[in-house]
């Protein structure tokens, strides 16, 4: 699945909260279930998946200095409420 961190996910967030990173408010958008976000992974429901080196460098940036442009990435998701 495609995700798209907008400019304005990037000015709501807020460096080294799971919640309230950037990455993790662009998904929260797709998503009803509880998102979490850290810089190697993240968690939707029950689910939990890994980013790529080019997001992990992103987040890990972002938490250092707040340095992020809007930019696309691509998550895994398997549904796991059943």
């Amino acid at each position: 699945m495609k995700i798209q961190v907008t400019q304005e996910h990037i000015d709501k967030g807020r460096p080294r909260l799971p919640r309230r990173c950037p990455v993790s408010l662009a998904i929260q958008e797709q998503f009803s279930e509880k998102v979490l976000v850290g810089s190697l992974s993240y968690t939707i429901g029950e689910y939990n998946g890994i980013f790529t080196d080019s997001v992990y460098a992103r987040i890990t940036q972002y938490d250092m200095d707040r340095g992020m442009t809007p930019f696309e990435l691509e998550i895994d998701y398997v549904d796991q409420s059943n």
